[in-house]
């Protein structure tokens, strides 16, 4: 060969090199990566930026702001490309006494809230300030709210927007000693019907006892009778908060000696809370409440049985409601019902079942160095308040937060983590419902993995990952996690990404580093953008190169990677975003640089990704996708939550851009079959998760409509007026099985034979002494009714006697009478008789 045609070669080999994206390597903007940094004061969570306007035609959002934890304002019109700081114009539109040195931790934005109609922003600031903006940000307007009550350096503890009323707002206004932990401590509650132009206090005739309140939020038709509102609706005025009854002092009731404070529901903020026509509802010794507009929930704790409880209601009428206390069952490995230590409510996004995480203050279920919870779902999502359990504890860190995420991309889908050995809290194991947590079932390993008895474990929300899923791209699912017998076994081992293209049924992990392209080892932060046509993943150990796969992520070459920041080595990835709904082609990845003086520096960089797509999709590259589940997996009916869904998506393997909205090609509803309910209270269910089995504990223990009646001995059955199921909230089967209908032959507690073991009170220290008590008192009352029997049958023998000795005094005298007659000449009777009986023998004679 020529030394010209080698060095030809040569070149030629190391420009396809150069123009092969390898792991790390290659520029971003070389590759067709759009990439722009903005450099922040401070970092800033998702629930600090809020996003307005979205165009229809290009679906980018027009008006993007973020509020950082230095308290700046940010503001983007281009997608999150390029922000300007929006801080100075704050303070232009303040008063004079706001001054340009107040920027910062003490004159800046603490919170925005945005209101329902895409234009009109509330920021929060610090000492009493709040700006609003009614135009998406052109102008700012300034406003004291506490001023009204010549407490104008007031802080805003927090700010509510109606969900419904863009002019409606609501505020809790406090002092320095609440912020403090101090006392004093006084809050108000205040509102706004103009767009926080002006503000006024509710007369709630309580001490606000806490800053938790909230909107009721529908809008109640009136039905005839009760107060009538002008506007002739109800709930656009009501509202929810929590207070003590006013009576002495200014932050608490001194009129009995309670620990918990009251919530209220008052019909109008507008009218004062006196007498029975503006309130609507009141529950004493309330901890906390839960509203989400449609249900709520209250935490009561009650002061007769010491126990905590939970009240429940989402039936609200014009004039009033009424709330029940939940039916909450034991565990089935546990026979407690009273030491309910905390309880938690948990609601997920467009889905109307309720659920409830409880810990338990047992032996049996606490561990003092880690938090545990049992879930609970309620069985019909109304207000009957009857919850099920689901799954024992719940993997977490803190108190209150689960490992529980909300699968959107399938309807009624749920991963978690839970512990299978309560006492060890390093322990946990990942399981998948997708029918609301009526069956739980682990995950499978690849199908190519050899590992016996292994399954697929991932890091969930607080167990350190993440596992993402888009409601615009249906079926698609990536996370980290191992294939092992649970995380014990993990112990040195980096997690590895997996994906899966069918709601979680079953899994595939990403192409490993190395011989070709696809993902390192080790947790990753996910997104999923433009209907699953990009999918992105960034190293949450490199913060240098970034990750993306246009083809579903499974597969060889299915992952590029490029360097959108040359002097990224050091720094630790904070977050990627996308918008809401994941409709662009566009992310912003949030970096921290520790290396920077102070208190380090924050970068936020966009990326669009719009470039690597090759083309725009056409009929065949779409597919008909049928969500299914392991309870349908290898049939054809594909029925999951009471329907047989089909979604008409994008082929994730096809590199195509689908500008065009996933939609749902069909939707029918199935016969119901067991799949479609869940266990009620007092049933569990049992292994193979076919049937609900009768939980003896919990039926015997509790009011629940299964208890036993108390004649039960051990051995015979009684008929229940429940059969153990329940339809699952939200549910669109139609009916076939009616096994929630009727009744059911259940067993008689076992050993329950004797009174006293059908009732074993009866044998408590109280039940004795009542038992004896009452015994004396009977015996006394006996002795009072014999001596009282006995007086009068003396009495009466008394006059029996008297009256014989009347009776014998006259047949003295009336034998001395016949003396006398027979001594004179008068006939006697015989001679009489046979005077007026003549012709009569002797023995007629004889008989008369």
């Amino acid at each position: 060969f020529r030394p010209s045609l080698l060095l030809g070669l040569a070149l030629v080999l190391i420009l396809a090199l150069s123009a092969t994206p390898a792991y790390g390597h290659g520029n971003c903007t070389a590759l067709g990566v759009y990439v722009s940094k903005t450099l922040l004061d401070g970092g800033t969570s998702e629930n600090r930026v809020v996003w307005l306007n979205r165009n229809e035609s290009s679906k980018a959002f027009g008006v993007i702001f973020m509020v950082t934890f230095q308290s700046t304002l940010m503001k983007s019109l281009d997608g999150g490309r390029t922000w300007s700081n929006e801080t100075s114009k704050l303070f232009s539109a303040s008063d004079p006494a706001v001054i340009q040195s107040d920027i910062g931790r003490n004159g800046g934005v603490a919170d925005i809230i945005p209101s329902s109609d895409e234009k009109t922003v509330y920021f929060v600031g610090y000492d009493g300030k709040l700006w609003v903006t009614t135009d998406a940000g052109d102008n700012y307007n300034y406003y004291r709210p506490g001023a009204s009550l010549a407490r104008a350096n007031s802080p805003i503890f927090s700010l509510q927007a109606h969900p419904t009323q863009p002019d409606v707002a609501a505020l809790i206004l406090t002092d320095p000693n609440c912020i403090q932990g101090g006392s004093p401590c006084t809050w108000r509650l205040m509102y706004s019907v103009n767009k926080g132009q002006t503000w006024t206090e509710v007369n709630t005739g309580y001490h606000i006892a806490a800053p938790q309140y909230g909107f009721l939020g529908k809008d109640y038709p009136w039905w005839g009778f009760g107060p009538k509102t002008a506007d002739g609706i109800v709930a656009k005025w009501g509202i929810v908060f929590l207070g003590y009854r006013a009576v002495t002092n200014d932050y608490y009731s001194s009129s009995a000696d309670v620990s918990f404070p009251e919530m209220v529901v008052m019909r109008d903020i507008r009218q004062p809370l006196s007498g029975p026509s503006n309130l609507y509802l009141r529950v004493i010794n309330t901890k906390n409440f839960f509203y989400d507009g449609n249900a709520m929930v209250a935490t009561v704790f009650n002061a007769s049985s010491l126990r905590r409880e939970v009240w429940i209601t989402n039936e609200f009428g014009e004039y009033t409601t009424t709330m029940r206390r939940a039916k909450i069952p034991p565990p089935p490995d546990s026979q407690e019902t009273s030491n309910l230590e905390t309880i938690n409510v948990l609601k997920f996004k467009d889905d109307p079942a309720i659920w409830l995480t409880v810990d338990y203050n047992t032996p049996s279920h606490q561990n003092p160095d880690f938090f545990s919870g049992d879930l609970y779902v309620d069985a019909d999502a109304s207000s009957s308040g009857k919850f099920t359990w689901s799954i024992q504890a719940l993997n977490q860190q803190i108190p209150g937060a689960k490992d529980m995420t909300q699968i959107p991309a399938v309807d009624g889908a749920y991963i978690v983590n839970a512990r299978p050995d309560r006492s060890n809290p390093n322990k946990w194991v990942s399981y998948m419902t997708w029918n609301k947590g009526a069956r739980w079932d682990t995950l499978p390993i690849p199908a190519d993995f050899q590992c016996p008895g292994c399954t697929l474990n991932l890091l969930g929300p607080y167990s350190g990952g993440t596992i993402e899923s888009s409601p615009s791209a249906p079926g698609i699912l990536i996370a980290n996690g191992w294939a092992s017998t649970d995380s014990t076994a993990t112990q040195g081992l980096l997690p590895r990404p997996f994906v899966s293209h069918n709601g979680g049924l079953t899994w595939t992990a990403t192409p490993e580093f190395g011989a070709e392209e696809g993902l390192s080892d080790g947790a990753h932060l996910f997104d999923i953008l433009e209907h699953g046509s990009v999918m992105v993943a960034l190293d949450k150990q490199s913060a240098d190169h970034i990750a993306w796969s246009n083809v579903g992520g499974v597969g060889p070459s299915s992952w590029s990677s490029c360097t959108f920041d040359p002097q990224g080595a050091g720094k630790l990835p904070a977050a990627v975003w996308s918008d809401p709904d994941g409709l662009t082609p566009e992310t912003l990845v949030l970096l921290y640089n520790p290396n920077v003086r102070g208190l380090g520096q924050y970068e936020l960089w966009h990326l669009d990704f719009s470039a690597t797509i090759t083309r725009d999709c056409t009929a065949p590259d779409y597919e008909t996708y049928n969500v299914e589940s392991p309870g349908t997996n290898g049939t054809d009916d594909y029925c999951i939550m009471g329907r047989r869904l089909t979604y008409y998506r994008k082929k994730p393997t096809v590199n195509c851009g689908n500008a065009d909205d996933t939609r749902v090609a069909d939707s029918t509803p199935c016969i119901c079959s067991r799949e479609d309910f869940i266990c009620s209270d007092c049933f569990v269910p049992s292994a193979d998760g076919k049937t609900c089995e009768f939980s003896l504990n919990c039926a015997y223990l509790s009011d629940s409509e299964a208890t036993p009646p108390a004649a039960c001995p051990s051995g015979s059955n009684y008929t229940s007026p429940v059969t153990g199921y329940d339809l699952i909230a939200g549910n669109k089967c139609e009916r076939g099985l009616d096994i929630d209908q009727g009744t059911r032959e259940l067993p008689c507690p076992p050993g329950k034979t004797g009174i006293f073991d059908q009732y074993p009170w009866l044998l408590s220290p109280g039940a004795i002494i009542g038992a004896v008590v009452g015994t004396l008192f009977l015996l006394l009352l006996l002795v009072a009714i014999g001596v009282v029997i006995g007086q009068r049958c003396v009495k009466r023998m008394d006059l029996k006697v008297a009256d014989r000795h009347a009776n014998f005094k006259d047949e003295d005298e009336d034998d001395e009478l016949a003396t006398e007659a027979r001594t004179s000449d008068e006939p006697t009777a015989a001679e009489r008789a046979a005077q007026v009986r003549p012709g009569l023998d002797d023995s007629e004679d004889a008989e008369l």
